[in-house]
Order: C-alpha cells, then sequence, then structure tokens
C-alpha cells in the first residue's frame, strides 16, 4: 500500500514538472537520437502521443547512413530488395546503436546466382 502511494505522488510530480503535452517535437527529436533503435520503438509504443513524432526515425537514420555512399537512396533500397540483398556490419550498427558503433564501411551481402 505504501509503494502505491508513494508511485502515485511521483506520477502527479512527474506530470506537474514534465507534461507529456508539452514535450515538442524538437527536444523528443534530440533525445530519440541518443536512444538506440529499440529504445525508440519502445518509447513510441509506450507513449502513443509520442509515435507521430517517432514514427520517421528508423527511415530517416537509414537514408543519413546509405546516403554517403548512394546519393539516389531510394532506388538503391528496391535494387537490394529486387535482388534479396541486405545491408549489414558497422552501417547497420551506427543505425541501431547511434553513438555506441561508427560506421566504418558499407558491408552488401547478395545471395549468389548460378
Amino acid at each position: 500500500l505504501f509503494r502505491a502511494v508513494v508511485d502515485r505522488q511521483l506520477d502527479r510530480l512527474f506530470e506537474r514538472h514534465f507534461p507529456l503535452d508539452r514535450i515538442t517535437s524538437v527536444p523528443l527529436q534530440l533525445i530519440a537520437s541518443h536512444l538506440s533503435l529499440p529504445d525508440v520503438l519502445h518509447l513510441a509504443h509506450a507513449v502513443p502521443e509520442f509515435r507521430p513524432d517517432l514514427a520517421e526515425i528508423p527511415s530517416t537514420r537509414v537514408r543519413a547512413a546509405l546516403l554517403p555512399y548512394f546519393p539516389d537512396v531510394p532506388t538503391f533500397v528496391k535494387v537490394l530488395n529486387r535482388c534479396g540483398g541486405v545491408v549489414g556490419g558497422s552501417l547497420v550498427l551506427s543505425v541501431l546503436r547511434p553513438g555506441a558503433w561508427e560506421a566504418g564501411d558499407l558491408d552488401i551481402i547478395a545471395p549468389s546466382v548460378a
């Protein structure tokens, strides 16, 4: 019972000092830029009000990571999908965990055709 009372008080205190309706997309994008991609998805799931602002983060990270290698990222992605290829290595890790990994190169794995 004591724990429930304390939790309610903490929730009220948090809501008073950090109301969700006052967090704009700019600080949210800044916060999300430091989160791993799984954490961004968890945050979007946990706080439905944030979903619209967080929805584009995965595709934005992928585009930003591929742009130094391919000026036309949508065409590269179409070709990659058509041939059944995937991107791997440090580039993928840098998208999933920004700050923890830095992309060193681009690894493309595609099935061989006999």
